[in-house]
């Protein structure tokens, strides 16, 4: 989202840091909670052809669109890839 709001020039969404190892537990449901609400705010403005304007990584279309497909499907593709090896240690 950093890299987003910055290639089309809207300010920096100051995110807050993941809570440390140690305090995942206590932490982590507050902190994705307000993750994912942060995530409905800082594009809620862009129009379509905001989206799409321009090349923004050298010799590739990367654009807006293609970064947030690849924020949301790429945690879903490692998920699918670590659910058999995790289901396997739990039964062992």
């Amino acid at each position: 989202m950093v890299r987003m709001c910055g290639h089309l020039d809207l300010p920096d969404p100051r995110l807050d840091s993941p809570p440390a190892v140690e305090d995942v537990a206590a932490r982590a449901e507050a902190y994705l909670d307000r993750l994912l609400g942060w995530w409905r705010v800082p594009l809620a403005g862009v129009s379509d052809g905001d989206m799409e304007p321009e090349t923004y990584t050298p010799g590739m279309h990367y654009w807006i669109d293609a970064m947030l497909e690849h924020a949301v499907l790429h945690p879903l593709r490692h998920s699918f890839q670590l659910r058999e090896p995790l289901e396997v240690q739990a039964v062992s």
